[in-house]
Parts: structure tokens; C-alpha cells; sequence
């Protein structure tokens, strides 16, 4: 006997009613062992192996089809999914995939009425597709896939109604369809499993027995696969060089406003890098479409969705050279790498902590001499309460929030004009604190300089990380 089978016999030997039982009842090798309730680890044995195992225990012929599992466990299955996978890249080590099944209510029920204890079709499905994908697909030394795991879909169709043979008192109900009116009825809802399992404990000994009728070989499911990656990121940090730019599509009263968008050059720029069913834009904050983003950049990532294969070996590299092509230089990509989920939910965490320079140029109503500037100036480290704008009234909520400017440099150009630097908190309106906002921002630059003011140009220099970079820039 050879040594891999020697495990599989011991607990086929150990289990020989059982498994005796499941064959005479129409199921197959695999479902045999499953309702021996084997460790994990045999579920790895070769469909010979355990063919081998259960004609040397038993001396039973193997069935052609399976009243149980209804033919998901057979090898067809793993097969199924490997075509599927056929359109990524490097399918490699099957045990690095993930499998997420969708059990039909009938594997449940004929289960039941097999009776004994057993790991669930769905349980065994998992273990047995990545061992025959390990067999069917050895690994490629083909070009690399994403670093994201990659998963599959599996949804068994055309298993029968068992749940109609269940005791009346106890049949669960499915779902009501939602809709009403003349809509096209949708495929009916499977019966949730929670429910099926709940009807199956509440059985007796003579309901459960009376379920023995139903377990008649059927014809096998359908399995139908969908595979797809887990998101693969690109993060960055991106500089925006023109004052007609938003950072997402504007769209005002129907029309358009500024030119393309930082989100369209990125999501183009990515679609050109890698083979994706799509691209989602998210950053660190944002600026308004007429201020600048200069300095080292804007905290931001691309996530990927489905990604198949990068177009080249120089991902990071393409990827900025796409992005300033796509904006004819507008924005640009820097500090590109590829990231994971962890690296995207930091860059949005940080659009509450993190601090921002900026500069402006501004204008006042009444000359302002040196001495002026420089006790406005002087007036940082100070706390500034901002009721909601009036400009974003329409798109938040309102509120009276307490916000932070760490440093202010004012410097005088002439009488009536300056530039103004300042170090600020998350989430603070420059704007509103240049000219006060008809009260709303208070204290402003308008009433520390003792006269109107409003603001000419906005720019950001610098997002930091953390407040030691933005005391470290003073």
C-alpha cells in the first residue's frame, strides 16, 4: 500500500458502515469520506487514492453520478474553475485562492436525510477544488500576477427543490420579491441557508427517516464560475499645476466646469498600465479646482478593480509618465508604488489628521504698513471658529467647527498687498479665513489686520504626514 494512502484507508477502515451506508445510497467517493468527518488534510487525496482506499475496505463499485453532493465534489468542478481562470494571469498555487460558495438549499437536506455526522458539502467543496486545482494547474513560470489575491464565485445551478420534502410545519418560505407594478418578475430567491438549517434541527426521528425517499441520483448541478482579484492599489502623491483643474468631474447647472479632472488623468493613466475592469480615485483631502497643489504632493491611491496583469515590468514608472501625459502635464504622479488595502485606508485616515502649508496672495481695503504684518504674524498659534460657508452651504452640513492655524507669515508687497503663509489644521476654508465670510470665520486675517480683505491666489505647498513635518517646514 502506498504511503499517501495509508491514511485514507485507516479512516475509510475505521468508518466502513459509513461509508458502505453513503455508497448504497447513491454517493460518491468524496461524500463517503466526507461523512466520515476526516481531518482536513485527506481531502487532499487524489480521486485514485481514494478509490484505491475505499475498493481495497469495501470492495464497492463507484457510482457515476452522486445523490448527495449532486456532482460538485467530483473533479468537473475544479476544472470549471480553472477555465475560468484561464483569463488571469498566473493562476499558480490554487491554495493561494480563495473559494466562496453559494450552497444550494438541497445539499443541506439530503445530508439530513443521509443522517451520521459530516462536514457540509460547501466545507469539503473548498478543500477538494484547491487540491485537483494543485494537480489540474502546477505553477507557471509564466509573468507574475498582482500581488492581490485572486477569488472564485461558485453558484451551483439546477439542483432540485428538496426543500419541498420537508414537513409542512417546518418548510421555510423564501424571501418576498420586492417590486411592484408591471416589472419583469426576477428569478425567485433561494430559500436563506439559516433557515433550511433551523427546519433540519427542529425534524424527528420519523421526519428525518421519511427524507430517505428523496435521495435517488439527480442529474448533476451546473456550476458556474466567476473569478476575480481582490483590488490592487497604486498609491501616490500627486501635484496639480493649473487653476482650472478639479480634483473630480465639476458639474454645475448641467455644464461642465474647469478642465478634465485630476480623478479623469489618473483613472485613464491606471487603465493604460494594467488590465482592469476598472479604477476608483480617492485622496487625502482636496483643494478647490483654481488652487495649485505643489510641494511634495497630495496623499492619493488608485484602486484597481479586477486587475489581470500589469502592461510592462515598469508599473510605477509607466504609471506617472501616463498620468502627466494624459493632463499634458498639468498633474504629475510621484512617489508611486504598489500598495495594499492597509496603505489605502491610511491615506484616508489621514485627510482628518494631517496638517497643510499654504500660501496666498491677498489684498486689503486700508494701506498696511511692516509693523502690521508683523503683528498678525505674531498672533500664531490661534483657534479659529468656522460656521459652515456660505459656499458650501448647499453640500454640508452646517456646524460650527473648531479649527487650528499653527503659523501665519504675512509679508507686505505693498501697502495694499501681501502674501500670506500659514500652517492649518485639517479640513480648515483658507478662503473664508482671508476675508471672514460675513462673520462666519472667527477670528479672521480680515479683523486681525483691522480692515477687508480678500484673497487674489491660493496654493497649497505641502500636505504633511504627521505635525512634526509641519513644525519642522517653519
Amino acid at each position: 500500500m502506498a504511503a499517501e494512502q495509508e491514511p485514507v484507508y485507516l479512516i475509510v477502515a475505521e468508518n466502513a458502515t459509513t461509508c458502505r451506508n453513503i455508497l448504497a445510497r447513491g454517493g460518491c467517493d468524496r461524500c463517503a469520506l466526507r461523512h466520515c468527518a476526516p481531518p482536513w488534510a485527506l481531502y487532499d487525496a487524489a480521486p485514485a487514492t481514494l478509490r484505491g482506499a475505499l475498493r481495497s475496505a469495501l470492495d464497492v463499485p463507484q457510482n457515476e453520478g452522486c445523490s448527495l453532493c449532486l456532482g460538485a465534489l467530483a473533479e468537473t468542478t475544479a476544472r470549471a474553475v480553472a477555465h475560468a481562470s484561464s483569463e488571469h494571469a498566473g493562476l499558480g498555487a490554487a491554495r493561494g485562492w480563495a473559494l466562496r460558495v453559494a450552497a444550494p438549499p438541497s445539499w443541506a437536506v439530503r445530508d439530513a436525510a443521509a443522517g451520521g455526522t459530516t462536514h457540509s458539502v460547501k466545507d469539503a467543496l473548498r478543500r477538494v477544488v484547491a487540491a485537483d486545482l494543485d494537480r489540474l494547474s502546477p505553477p507557471s513560470n509564466s509573468e507574475a500576477a498582482p500581488p492581490a489575491p485572486c477569488y472564485f464565485d461558485l453558484a451551483f445551478d439546477g439542483a432540485p427543490d428538496d426543500v419541498a420534502a420537508l414537513p409542512a410545519r417546518l418548510r421555510p418560505k423564501p424571501p418576498k420579491q420586492k417590486g411592484r407594478g408591471k416589472r419583469p418578475r426576477r428569478a425567485p430567491e433561494p430559500v436563506p441557508a439559516a433557515r433550511v438549517a433551523a427546519a433540519l434541527e427542529a425534524l424527528d426521528a420519523d421526519e428525518r427517516a421519511a427524507l430517505a425517499s428523496i435521495l435517488t441520483t439527480s442529474p448533476p448541478v451546473r456550476v458556474d464560475v466567476k473569478c476575480a482579484r481582490e483590488p490592487v492599489y497604486l498609491a501616490f502623491r500627486y501635484r496639480k499645476l493649473g487653476r482650472r483643474t478639479p480634483q473630480s468631474s465639476w458639474v454645475v447647472d448641467g455644464r461642465v466646469k474647469g478642465v478634465g479632472s485630476v480623478e479623469e488623468y489618473v483613472c485613464k493613466a491606471a487603465k493604460a498600465v494594467a488590465d482592469c475592469d476598472g479604477v476608483k480615485f480617492a485622496a487625502s483631502g482636496r483643494e478647490d479646482w483654481d488652487v495649485r497643489m505643489l510641494g511634495n504632493g497630495r496623499p492619493a491611491y488608485a484602486e484597481l478593480q479586477n486587475c489581470r496583469k500589469w502592461s510592462s515590468t515598469d508599473v510605477v514608472g509607466d504609471f506617472a509618465r501616463e498620468v502627466a501625459k494624459a493632463s499634458n502635464g498639468v498633474v504629475e504622479a510621484l512617489h508611486v508604488e504598489i500598495a495594499d488595502k492597509a496603505r489605502a485606508d491610511a491615506v484616508n485616515a489621514s485627510a482628518e489628521t494631517k496638517v497643510k502649508t499654504y500660501a496666498c496672495v491677498v489684498w486689503f481695503s486700508a494701506d498696511r504698513s511692516a509693523e502690521d504684518a508683523r503683528r498678525v504674524s505674531a498672533s500664531a498659534p490661534l483657534a479659529v471658529q468656522q460656521r459652515t460657508p456660505v459656499r458650501v452651504m448647499h453640500s454640508r452640513s452646517l456646524a460650527t467647527r473648531e479649527k487650528r492655524v499653527l503659523r501665519l507669515k504675512l509679508t507686505m508687497t505693498n501697502p495694499r498687498f501681501g502674501v500670506l503663509e500659514l500652517d492649518t489644521s485639517a479640513g480648515m476654508y483658507i478662503k473664508e479665513f482671508v476675508h471672514g465670510d460675513l462673520g462666519r470665520t472667527e477670528p479672521s486675517l480680515a479683523s486681525l489686520a483691522g480692515c477687508d480683505a480678500d484673497i487674489l491666489q491660493l496654493d497649497v505647498l505641502d500636505v504633511h504626514d504627521d505635525v512634526a513635518a509641519a513644525s519642522s517646514s517653519s
